[in-house]
């Protein structure tokens, strides 16, 4: 039956609560199952040993009265266990953080995240992303109060600002109503049941769990140990599940309420479903957190009974079409749009000043004149000064640095662009700060090198902004075709020729030579010490070129 916004937003929570006091007495029989099947199984073991029959045993009164205690005290301290610190860990797991307050996305993602923060009455949110190139979100939140709106960095760079707001509004929806902090909790309690199973498979050898050596008396207890856990975790998915289903439909309803914006929710859901949503996506335990499983491709969405049994979510298309319906707009129209806007306007790599220019001066150094030196050239000369004399060679005659208007204007400006913080490790001159994708790189004027931090190095691979000339674009695929050149051979590793790390200004710390990794084989500069990356000239562009061009034909084998 399909939902409709009136009959969601109808619906009360108490389904959910009856559903959690449920799973709390279902741990207390998993514990006495586990304890009767012990039970038994030493009492068959002994009857076998000395040839008596064996008959099947109940714990008395006392055993389940100490059975029902130890079951308790087990309950109360898997829950200190697993919501201590549970913001935290569920952070870590997933490998996200708090955005970078200079990163231009991230700027977006803090000013959506206060906007729909003051339209669900003054909620507290915190946004974090996780910096991979799959498209999905997440809320979780704990029993302090506190809740993060999580996004990833391929959400970022692909949706709009309509679209990023629809999805945050759709978190904050699970906040708001308390959806958040029973999926969080719910999600840490059945790891336990993971870590167990997986805890025995590594012990027992894994799949090679058997009752074949009748001389180890348990081995069997812990084949019925294993299956009971198993059945467990399986009953604890379901629940978890059930509870997932509806909530997905309510955030809905609600985050079209705060919009009022139908059609960009439905783009956004459209968007993460069938496009990057599997690029490097957590493990399944917690899939109920984010805004779709990421876990499922577009075709295994069924609706089949099975299906419906086994995944934490609706299907995108069913909760795309009551979307739709309250719009009053159709599938194929949404897909145009979606395709349409997705097309972003590439630019072409930023130049610096000075880069292009082709005039030319002598300069006089103790009396004797080098040259000739354009004016990139000249502001990378150490020894260079206002009183330095020059002379102009498309001019007649010798004049002092500061009686050349362009020359000086230059210098000045170039003084004023350069960040103060790092030089060029080739040219020695200062390196001008620029934005580049949303963040801050430092770019030289004159080699055109570029120093990138490793963290956002990844953050510019997955946005889609910059174009690619044919130029990059033939060095790329030329090293594409060159699959076999890994080589430790083919980079010069001597001390004398490694660039000294611009932001650790030591001689000590010297930039490894190396490929950014043996799938992707362009040269780069690392140093180890503060993970700042040094790319010469065309290759940032180059490798972005290379990942991108994967990454698409990865996306079209998979849908």
């Amino acid at each position: 039956m399909a939902y409709s916004f009136v009959e969601i937003e109808r619906q009360k929570t108490n389904t959910i609560k009856w559903v959690l006091v449920f799973l709390f007495f279902f741990y207390i029989f998993s514990f006495l199952a586990i304890y009767i099947s012990a039970k038994n199984w030493f009492i068959a073991y002994s009857a076998y040993k000395y040839g008596e029959h064996f008959y099947w045993q109940w714990f008395s009164r006392q055993e389940f009265i100490v059975g029902l205690t130890a079951s308790i005290f087990v309950i109360i301290w898997q829950w200190q266990v697993a919501t201590s610190q549970l913001l935290e860990r569920f952070i870590g797991v997933l490998g996200a953080e708090p955005p970078n307050k200079n990163d231009s996305y991230h700027k977006v993602l803090i000013n959506i995240v206060e906007e729909v923060s003051v339209a669900t009455g003054g909620v507290k949110m915190e946004p974090y992303v996780i910096p991979i190139m799959a498209m999905n979100a997440f809320a979780i939140s704990d029993f302090q109060g506190r809740s993060i709106i999580g996004v990833t960095e391929g959400l970022l760079a692909r949706l709009t600002r309509q679209q990023l707001e629809a999805v945050v509004a759709h978190e904050a929806a699970h906040i708001a109503s308390g959806d958040s902090l029973q999926t969080t909790v719910i999600s840490s309690l059945f790891e336990v049941y993971n870590a167990l199973i997986s805890g025995i498979e590594s012990t027992t050898g894994g799949s090679r769990i058997s009752t074949r050596s009748r001389d180890n008396s348990f081995s069997g207890l812990v084949v019925i140990v294993y299956m009971i856990l198993v059945l467990s975790r399986s009953m604890a998915l379901l629940m978890k599940m059930f509870i997932s289903r509806e909530r997905e439909y309510r955030a809905d309803a609600i985050a079209v309420r705060l919009t009022r914006d139908p059609i960009s929710l439905a783009e956004a859901l459209y968007s993460i479903t069938y496009h990057w949503k599997l690029q490097g996506m957590p493990s399944a335990e917690m899939d109920s957190i984010f805004t779709v499983s990421p876990n499922l491709t577009p075709d295994q969405e069924g609706n089949g009974f099975m299906d419906e049994l086994f995944r934490t979510h609706p299907p995108a298309l069913d909760r795309i079409k009551v979307l739709l319906n309250m719009a009053h707009e159709d599938l194929q129209t949404l897909v145009n749009d979606v395709d349409a806007k997705s097309e972003r306007i590439r630019v072409e790599v930023p130049q610096l000043s000075g880069t292009t220019d082709n005039t030319q001066w002598m300069v006089s150094k103790n009396n004797l004149w080098e040259g000739p030196y354009n004016l990139t050239q000249i502001a990378g000369l150490s020894w260079f000064n206002p009183e330095t004399w020059v002379k102009r060679m498309d001019q007649e005659g010798v004049k002092l640095a500061y009686d050349d208007q362009e020359l000086i204007g230059f210098l000045k400006q170039q003084h004023q662009n350069a960040s103060g913080l790092f030089c060029c490790p080739k040219c020695k001159i200062g390196l001008q700060e620029l934005e580049y994708e949303g963040v801050l790189v430092y770019k030289c004027p004159t080699c055109s090198g570029t120093l990138v931090n490793e963290r956002d190095v990844q953050r510019i691979i997955i946005r889609p902004e910059v174009g690619f000339n044919d130029r990059i674009k033939k060095i790329g695929d030329e090293l594409d075709k060159n699959t076999a050149r890994w080589s430790e051979a083919k980079i010069n590793r001597n001390l004398i020729t490694l660039y000294t790390c611009p932001k650790c200004m030591n001689d000590r710390c010297k930039m490894n030579r190396m490929f950014y990794t043996a799938v992707y084989q362009v040269e780069i500069d690392k140093c180890f010490y503060c993970g700042m990356i040094w790319f010469d000239k065309d290759e940032l562009e180059v490798l972005q070129y290379l990942i991108e061009k994967r990454s698409l034909t990865a996306y079209d084998k998979n849908y």
